[in-house]
């Protein structure tokens, strides 16, 4: 769980996203919404496998 621009920088760093070409961006959140990073060790990656699941929510 976390908010705003927290977890803007948290996926934006997490897909590898260099700071300088981060700047001035934004990822819209629904409260309650929920994304999933997953690490892949066997490719080596990064992955965002949900972004702002809000299904739960209904």
């Amino acid at each position: 769980m976390s908010h705003g621009s927290a977890s803007n920088h948290l996926i934006l760093a997490w897909l590898g996203v260099p700071v300088e070409a981060a700047a001035g961006s934004f990822i819209p959140l629904t409260a309650g919404g929920i994304s999933t990073l997953v690490r892949s060790e066997s490719h080596r990656s990064n992955n965002l496998v949900t972004l702002n699941a809000t299904a739960h929510l209904a």
